[in-house]
């Protein structure tokens, strides 16, 4: 049975990734594009909390867009791991060129899937160093409408992704939204295209970074807090 849980209305973005390049073309959305969403937590663990799962949903007030997510953690060595599931369905209005000077607008519809697996080797109770990797799929769909929206075909990407940070976090939280100390983590990325379309110009993209954040408490609650971050991409 669920040990906690929660529903609330929430717009946060549950899993951070790269957007696909369109050109250039806007907006890009993270999560529903949706100004308001309903959202169901759950979770659970074992006594000494070395097992944990946890899962949401997500709706869109336009009961359209949607998102779920679940994860499982085992904490129970000194090395941890974890694997994950994320699924994100949005809506979109694509416009289809049948020549230089004509553009048919169909509704659509992007499915994203990650399978993602994780683990973790902390040195000590300050530093660790973290590895992710799995697969993600992209499939874009046109819906039917007429007979030249039937036979479009389905547009579906598979994505490699897998990152590695070091992590130092010497922080703590005595009140909500209330930090105190440092932290700070060093980061790699890598993101390959492995469907058929992998060996085109620029299947495999890299992407480094450091976010470094301090936290300096002056009176009671009234913190001064500062950041530091750079993050560099080629592919």
């Amino acid at each position: 049975s669920a040990e906690y849980g929660s529903a609330a209305f929430n717009s946060g973005v549950w899993i951070n990734r790269y957007e696909v390049y369109t050109g250039g073309n806007g907006p890009i959305r993270l999560n529903s594009g949706t100004a308001l969403n309903g959202m169901i937590k759950l979770g659970t663990s074992d006594l000494m909390e070395d097992i944990r799962v946890n899962g949401a949903f997500r709706i869109g007030s336009n009961l359209k867009d949607n998102e779920w997510y679940i994860n499982f953690q085992n904490l129970r060595k000194r090395l941890d791991w974890g694997v994950s599931y994320y699924r994100n369905v949005q809506g979109y209005v694509a416009g289809v060129q049948i020549d230089s000077s004509t553009v048919i607008q169909y509704l659509s519809k992007n499915f994203t899937n990650l399978y993602q697996a994780n683990i973790s080797y902390p040195f000590d109770a300050n530093r660790s160093i973290r590895f992710s990797t799995g697969i993600r799929s992209e499939k874009f769909v046109v819906k039917a409408e007429d007979p030249l929206s039937l036979i479009l075909p389905d547009d579906r990407k598979l994505y490699s992704v897998s990152k590695l940070e070091y992590v130092y976090d010497n922080s703590l939280n005595p009140v909500m939204n209330i930090w105190n100390g440092l932290r700070y983590k060093i980061y790699g990325e890598l993101n390959r295209q492995i469907n058929k379309n992998a060996f085109v110009e620029g299947p495999i993209s890299f992407n480094v970074g450091f976010d470094a954040r301090y936290y300096y408490p002056i009176y009671r609650d009234f913190i001064w807090a500062g950041r530091a971050a750079g993050d560099f991409s080629w592919g």
